[in-house]
């Protein structure tokens, strides 16, 4: 995990407002968290005893390897195959928090640096 993920995970551990070049964490005072990439929101949540959960239309729009990499670093189960998205084994587009992951679509082994990754 990189510096800037581990500090990102930290400030919303400690429900902090955090910036570092391209990312950031903003806090409000009724406990929403979001999360954002080059000003583009990429997780949130709307109240401290709520999990984060992955904004996947945008992640669907700009499914980027930093994207990847920052939503994977929250615990995301996130991966691009053949430039589509995936959360938990489903399609960005068609995602929703409750749905279950299926195993056969993840592929925990692959590092989201390697080449093979997004074939």
């Amino acid at each position: 995990m990189r510096k800037i993920e581990q500090q990102m995970c930290e400030a919303v551990r400690q429900a902090k407002t955090w910036k570092s070049d391209n990312t950031q964490v903003l806090t409000y005072k009724g406990g929403q968290t979001l999360i954002l990439l080059h000003d583009n929101l990429i997780a949130f949540r709307d109240a401290p005893w709520e999990d984060l959960r992955p904004n996947a239309p945008m992640f669907e729009e700009y499914p980027t390897r930093t994207t990847c990499s920052r939503l994977s670093a929250l615990g995301f189960d996130v991966c691009i195959r053949q430039f589509k998205p995936y959360i938990d084994g489903i399609r960005a587009k068609d995602w929703s928090p409750q749905q279950q992951q299926p195993e056969a679509v993840t592929n925990k082994d692959v590092s989201i640096f390697d080449d093979a990754y997004y074939a």
